[in-house]
C-alpha cells in the first residue's frame, strides 16, 4: 500500500511539472505571437504613413526598405529617411507626416522639399530621434519648445524658413546637441544661454536685436559662431576669450560699436573673422593677423596702424576704415589684399596690386595687371564658399528618378 501511495504522488508530480513546462510554452509562444504582431502592426503603420504622405507613386511599399532614401534596422523598421540621399517627396505640410508611426528613426532629413506651414508638437513622439533637417522650406510661425523633448538630438538645422518669435530657452535641455543652425529666419531675441556642448551655432540672417550677452563666453566648446547680418548692438563681450576652440566668428553686418577685444587676437585657433560692416573702432589687437587666416574687416571706424606681425594670411580686407602708418612687409604675401580708403603711406612694393585694392590712399603706383592674379582666383573662390557656407544658401534640387 505504501507503494501505491508513492507511485501516486510520483505521478501526480510528472503531471504538475509537464502542466507547469506546457503553461510556460504557452506563455512564451503567445509573446512571441504578440511580439511578431506588434512588429507587423508597427512595420504596417510605417508603411501607411508612407502612402498617406503621398511618398510612394510608382514605387513598391512592401520594399520600402529598398528605397534610396530610406533605412531599415535589422527588423524592417524605418531608422532613417534622407532627402539628402535623392528621395523627393511632393510639396505637402510637414503637420501630415504621423511622426507616431516611426517610433524608430534616428535621422529625418527633410531639406529643400517645399514642405509649409508649422512645425509640428508631435514631432517630440520621435524620442530616438538624433539627426533633424528641415532647412531649406516654407516653414513658419514659431519653434515648438516640444523639440526639447529630442533629448538624443545631436544636430538641429531648420535654416532657411520663414520661422519666427524666440529659441525656446528649454533647448538647454538638449544635452547632446552639438550643432544648431537656425540662420535666415525671422527669429528674436533673446540668445539663448544654455547650451554649453555646442560646437555649432548659426544665427545669422535674422532678426535679433539684442546685445551679445556675455554668457555667450560660457559655450567653451563652439568651433563655429556665427551672428552676422542682424541688428546686434552694444559691444563684443571680454567673455568670448573663454571660446579656446573656436575657429570661425562671423559678427558681420550689424550695429556692434566699441573696440575689438583684445582677446580675440588670444584665440590661437580662430582661423576666419569677419567684423565688416559694423561699427566698431579703435585699433586692430595684436594676435588677429598673426593666427587668422581669413580677416575681413572692412567698413568700420577702426584706427591706428597695422601690427607689425603678419602670419599666414590669404585674405585680408581693411578698406573703408581710418587706418594709417606704415605697412608691415609681411603683408606683401598676401593673396588677396584690399586697403582702400585708409590713410596708409606710400609703399612702391604695393605696387603689384590691383588699383581699387589701394584707392584712397597714396600709393606711388597702379598696375592693372599684377603676380598675385592666380591666388587671388584661388582665394575668391574659397571666398565665395566661404559665404555660401555662412549663409547656408539653399541650392535647388534637381528631381532624379527613383528605382523601384
Amino acid at each position: 500500500m505504501e507503494d501505491s501511495g508513492c507511485n501516486l504522488l510520483t505521478l501526480m508530480r510528472h503531471i504538475f511539472v509537464a502542466t507547469l513546462f506546457l503553461l510556460v510554452l504557452l506563455t512564451v509562444m503567445s509573446a512571441n505571437t504578440m511580439v511578431a504582431a506588434w512588429n507587423s502592426s508597427s512595420l504596417n503603420e510605417e508603411q501607411r504613413a508612407l502612402l498617406h504622405i503621398g511618398w510612394t507613386e510608382g514605387r513598391n511599399i512592401s520594399k520600402h526598405c529598398n528605397w534610396t532614401g530610406i533605412v531599415c534596422n535589422e527588423a524592417a523598421s524605418v531608422i532613417e529617411i534622407s532627402t539628402r540621399r535623392y528621395f523627393v517627396i511632393p510639396p505637402s505640410e510637414l503637420r501630415n507626416f504621423n511622426f507616431t508611426a516611426f517610433p524608430n528613426l534616428i535621422r529625418l532629413e527633410l531639406s529643400g522639399m517645399r514642405l509649409k506651414g508649422i512645425i509640428p508638437t508631435e514631432i517630440s513622439t520621435l524620442t530616438k530621434l538624433m539627426y533633424l533637417d528641415l532647412s531649406c522650406n516654407y516653414l513658419e510661425s514659431g519653434l515648438p519648445t516640444s523639440i526639447s523633448n529630442l533629448t538624443q538630438l545631436i544636430t538641429l538645422n531648420v535654416s532657411n524658413n520663414f520661422l519666427s518669435g524666440v529659441i525656446p530657452s528649454t533647448f538647454g535641455h538638449l544635452k547632446y546637441l552639438v550643432e544648431l543652425s537656425l540662420d535666415s529666419n525671422q527669429l528674436q531675441h533673446p540668445i539663448p544661454k544654455d547650451l554649453g556642448n555646442l560646437k555649432h551655432l548659426s544665427l545669422s540672417n535674422n532678426s535679433f536685436n539684442c546685445s551679445i550677452p556675455p554668457s555667450m563666453g560660457q559655450l567653451d566648446k563652439l568651433k563655429f559662431l556665427s551672428l552676422g547680418s542682424n541688428h546686434i548692438e552694444g559691444p563684443i563681450p571680454i567673455e568670448l576669450e573663454h571660446l579656446v576652440n573656436l575657429e570661425v566668428l562671423d559678427l558681420s553686418h550689424n550695429k556692434i560699436s566699441g573696440v575689438i577685444p583684445s582677446c580675440i587676437g588670444q584665440l590661437s585657433r580662430l582661423s576666419i573673422l569677419d567684423v565688416s560692416n559694423n561699427r566698431l573702432e579703435g585699433p586692430i589687437p595684436f594676435g588677429i593677423l598673426n593666427h587668422c587666416n581669413y580677416v575681413q574687416l572692412s567698413n568700420n571706424s577702426i584706427s591706428g596702424s597695422l601690427p607689425s606681425q603678419i602670419g599666414n594670411l590669404s585674405y585680408l580686407d581693411l578698406s573703408y576704415n581710418n587706418l594709417s602708418g606704415n605697412i608691415p612687409v609681411g603683408i606683401y604675401s598676401v593673396s588677396y589684399l584690399n586697403i582702400s580708403y585708409n590713410s596708409f603711406d606710400s609703399d612702391h612694393q604695393l605696387c603689384d596690386f590691383l588699383k581699387d585694392s589701394l584707392i584712397g590712399n597714396n600709393p606711388p603706383c597702379y598696375s592693372a595687371t599684377h603676380d598675385h592674379s592666380s591666388p587671388i582666383l584661388a582665394v575668391i573662390s574659397v571666398h565665395l564658399i566661404w559665404h555660401m557656407h555662412f549663409n547656408s544658401i539653399c541650392m535647388p534640387r534637381f528631381l532624379v528618378s527613383i528605382p523601384k
